[in-house]
């Protein structure tokens, strides 16, 4: 998990993030996390759940949040940082080959922000495969969500 964290923080810090969700997220609700995701939630047992975050949070150099921001008003303007979060990583097996995934979701507030289009998230997908001795990142997905959280 180290290393997966490692090589997600090395391409997340081009995004600004400025500080990181103290809990997984496992809201099915958002946009920004799907079934395998909530499904991997429901299976970690918290303890665990709360050293992947700090595992992720150390590798990329940001503090942890205490609490996730609740109004558009307490997340940080886009022209500046974002604030992000993890779901939970997720793996499987296609075509032969294992591969994980781990979601981070950055969220900021507009410096226009309406009460229509409060935040704007970006949620990106980090893709690893196995090789049989390591982990081994190979790709990055990015959705930009408009609106409310």
């Amino acid at each position: 998990m180290e290393a997966l964290a490692a090589a997600v923080g090395q391409s997340s810090r081009r995004e600004g993030i400025v500080a990181v969700g103290r809990e997984l997220h496992c809201d099915g609700s958002s946009m920004g996390v799907d079934t395998a995701a909530v499904l991997a939630c429901g299976a970690l047992p918290p303890d665990y759940a709360a050293r992947l975050v700090a595992v992720f949070a150390r590798a990329i150099g940001r503090p942890l949040l205490d609490q996730w921001p609740s109004a558009p008003a307490d997340h940080p303007a886009c022209d500046g940082e974002a604030l992000a979060r993890i779901g939970a990583p997720v793996v499987g097996d296609r075509e032969g080959r294992w591969e994980g995934r781990i979601t981070v979701e950055l969220s900021c507030r507009p410096s226009t922000s309406s009460p229509t289009h409060p935040l704007r998230v970006i949620t990106k997908e980090f893709l690893f495969q196995w090789d049989g001795r390591a982990w081994t990142f190979y790709q990055v997905g990015t959705r930009r969500i408009a609106g409310t959280i």
